[in-house]
């Protein structure tokens, strides 16, 4: 005969194991980020218009606040974050694969629900708000986004280190509605086109990125350029 005391436990554990069997897992959602417009492997992006050639070796981001939005909801405030969904808080440094691998965040719960929107900042980092952070990346202080390589023009080649300090939310609607599911992990892709950086207006020409800088004359024309060439997909498997 079992006592009272350990009817209490059995009672008890039988509780959790109904819990456990009962209770789907939520869904979870991973996010890729890549930095190639080429579905080939490499770790530079080439863009060549006439004589004149870009080689980007490096290209980087600092992003915080990624977030899913539900499609019924508008943009994520701070103080109403049960409605969307946090990829990333951030800040953080995200070096762009720049062939055809990605980098994958680590999986993120989120509610069962359905999502249309990828909100996220693109961030200017500085001592005053981010001393840890910067403390491991001081290179990007003051910048949120960083590109290296070479341009060459009339058969001059020249290394260069491009950075741009702007700081803006963007968002990116996603081009059919990712469905999060208990028990299942639904994959996302954040797309960064590298090559379009350095673009003219009309994709014609190369703009030379020693001329991009802050307060370079096209420093507004490759802003436009960094924040077009982000784009977001949802693949049909992680």
């Amino acid at each position: 005969m079992i006592g009272r005391g350990w009817s209490s436990v059995v009672a008890a554990l039988a509780g959790v194991a109904v819990l456990a069997c009962g209770e789907p897992r939520p869904g979870e959602v991973v996010l890729r980020i890549s930095g190639g417009a080429s579905e080939a492997p490499g770790d530079s992006v080439v863009v060549a218009r006439g004589g004149d050639t870009i080689v980007v070796r490096s290209a980087e981001l600092v992003l915080r606040e990624v977030q899913l939005q539900l499609v019924r909801t508008g943009e994520c405030e701070e103080e109403e974050d049960e409605r969307c969904a946090m990829l990333a808080s951030g800040p953080a440094r995200y070096a762009l694969p720049l062939g055809a691998d990605a980098i994958a965040l680590d999986p993120v719960a989120a509610v069962s629900d359905t999502y249309g929107t990828l909100q996220l900042e693109i961030y200017r980092a500085t001592p005053e708000r981010d001393t840890a952070f910067l403390a491991s990346h001081p290179e990007v202080a003051g910048s949120s986004v960083r590109a290296s390589g070479t341009f060459s023009r009339a058969g001059v080649r020249q290394d260069f280190v491009f950075t741009s300090d702007f700081n803006e939310v963007q968002e990116l609607e996603l081009p059919a509605p990712l469905v999060v599911a208990d028990g299942r992990v639904s994959p996302l892709v954040l797309g960064v086109d590298v090559a379009a950086w350095f673009l003219s207006t009309d994709g014609t020409a190369l703009i030379d990125p020693a001329t991009a800088t802050p307060g370079g004359p096209n420093a507004a024309r490759v802003h436009d350029n960094v924040r077009m060439s982000l784009g977001v997909r949802v693949p049909s498997s992680p």
